[in-house]
């Protein structure tokens, strides 16, 4: 009987990785990583929010940031790619302290013209930014921003300086 309650507990608590293509949307990718992190996909009814998903192409780790003016956490999760297909593990969150001054950086942020491109640079990583500012929704994906000299590409930087 014992076993049964284990595995009834371990089915109920267990939590399926997620999984995005490379060539999907940034969206779908954002969304597979709030998912992970037990969060609800942001919606353009959502007050300002931000998201931020940097993830190692070497390593596979990912770390995520999920700020809004409510609270603010810091991820840790692990990923693999293969044919394609990135998979994210569950994602461990704690408390993040300094989400309300990072997110004061949205507005500074520009309107992205571009939704997905990358820097030249064969390893690295590639970030993935969510937000939701004044009612409207965008989801963008850079690859090594740092490598980039265009205005885009700077704020990006500047905003991963302030997350770290």
């Amino acid at each position: 009987m014992r076993v049964l309650y284990l595995l009834l507990f371990v089915a109920i608590n267990a939590q399926a990785d997620e999984h995005y293509a490379t060539a999907d949307k940034p969206l779908v990718a954002t969304e597979a990583y709030a998912r992970a992190a037990h969060r609800e996909p942001l919606q353009s009814t959502d007050a300002d929010s931000l998201r931020v998903w940097i993830r190692s192409y070497m390593t596979g780790s990912v770390e995520g940031y999920v700020l809004s003016n409510v609270g603010s956490l810091a991820c840790r999760a692990s990923s693999d790619y293969a044919n394609g297909v990135v998979t994210v593990g569950p994602a461990q969150c704690h408390p993040y302290s300094k989400g309300a001054q990072v997110l004061k950086s949205l507005k500074a942020l520009p309107t992205f013209i571009r939704e997905d491109w990358d820097c030249p640079l064969e390893d690295g990583g590639e970030i993935y930014i969510e937000g939701v500012r004044a009612g409207e929704h965008f989801a963008i994906r850079v690859g090594n921003p740092g490598f980039c000299a265009d205005a885009d590409s700077k704020a990006i930087v500047a905003l991963l300086k302030k997350l770290r």
